[in-house]
């Protein structure tokens, strides 16, 4: 006999790795373990509190870890705009991608912050 407790135990922490990782609702539910529908998914790692990517397919770059200094002034920001944290870095990269001055702005980022 299976334990459900467990059995759902162990389908969060894959979702949850897999989430980390950048996976996208469709491909977590696609996971042997997880085994569930995307809307599915994304309702059971939302009440856990994590976030996944967007269903519109982005490609993930890279995940990392930053100071809790910068999760304040992200965290900040975002309210400011009534988004989350999430949603204001995925705005900010965005609004990076679709600048024809994209190199200069990040360069000037960067030499400034030396």
């Amino acid at each position: 006999m299976s334990d459900a407790y467990g059995d759902r135990k162990r389908r969060l922490m894959r979702a949850s790795f897999l989430a980390g990782r950048g996976l996208r609702a469709a491909d977590i539910a696609a996971d042997p373990v997880v085994a569930s529908t995307p809307d599915a998914v994304r309702q059971f790692l939302r009440r856990a509190g994590i976030s996944v990517q967007s269903p519109d397919g982005g490609t993930t770059i890279c995940i990392t870890a930053v100071t809790p200094a910068t999760v304040r002034v992200l965290d900040l920001a975002a309210k400011a705009r009534g988004i989350t944290r999430c949603a204001l870095v995925y705005r900010l990269i965005e609004s990076i991608g679709h600048d024809t001055r994209a190199l200069d702005l990040i360069s000037n980022i960067l030499d400034d912050a030396r």
